[in-house]
């Protein structure tokens, strides 16, 4: 949700800054597409997720209408592309980041929310330079380590995802895992030396029975704390 809360300042900032330029209905409207949009992030933080599409839906609705009232509003497609995303409607979110991006080509939050949304659909090859863009956008540590988080939650998720099939269906569930690895080696590839992810990445090895990898990372482990590279 702190990925979320940042999102939401820069909104409103970046609405409040605009506000002379808007006609006041698309103003309006765009209010209240912000309003049902926490309503939606309230619900999600209970577990109350059918409310909580409910809510994202209706906040759409109101988004949609604001374009059609001011198509130069530059803050909806951002805002459409983050609700997407909550809802896990990652080829709509692929869609407005990527109209989000045309207007702010300079954002590194959006570019890295893009390559994200290409994870979950699994084009890892334009995931993998879309994050690489995101990290030039900026070269800070506290982002970096957001973007390594971020990865390495979709990864874990894919993998429960096929421990969860296992039992019901063992294609899914055998795609699942494989894709939860290219994930977090995706991850890997970007810092090396994060004790987080090659942790992950051994324990996941482990559950798969697959000896040769747990123990490279296992080895890898023990050479980064004993180099003092620990991240």
């Amino acid at each position: 949700m702190t990925t979320r809360l940042i999102f939401i300042i820069f909104v409103f900032i970046s609405s409040s800054c605009s506000q002379k330029n808007q006609i006041r209905n698309a103003f309006e409207s765009f209010n209240e597409g912000v309003k049902f949009s926490l309503k939606a992030d309230s619900c999600l933080i209970i577990g109350d997720f059918k409310n909580a599409d409910k809510f994202f839906n209706k906040s759409n609705e109101y988004y949609l209408e604001t374009l059609k009232l001011d198509s130069t509003h530059n803050i909806v497609p951002g805002a459409l592309a983050q609700n997407y995303y909550l809802m896990g409607n990652f080829e709509n979110g692929k869609v407005w980041y990527s109209k989000a991006i045309v207007i702010d080509s300079t954002s590194a939050f959006l570019t890295k929310q893009l390559g994200l949304c290409e994870y979950y659909l699994c084009n890892f090859r334009v995931a993998n330079k879309t994050i690489k863009k995101s990290l030039d956008l900026d070269q800070s540590l506290e982002f970096r380590k957001m973007v390594i988080q971020d990865i390495l939650d979709i990864g874990s998720q894919k993998f429960k995802q096929g421990l969860e099939l296992e039992n019901k269906d063992k294609n899914a569930s055998r795609f699942f895992k494989e894709t939860a690895m290219i994930t977090l080696l995706s991850c890997y590839s970007i810092d090396s030396t994060n004790i987080q992810t090659i942790n992950i990445l051994s324990d996941f090895a482990d559950k798969l029975d697959n000896d040769r990898t747990f123990r490279i990372y296992k080895k890898r482990i023990k050479e980064i704390k004993t180099g003092g590279n620990i991240i």
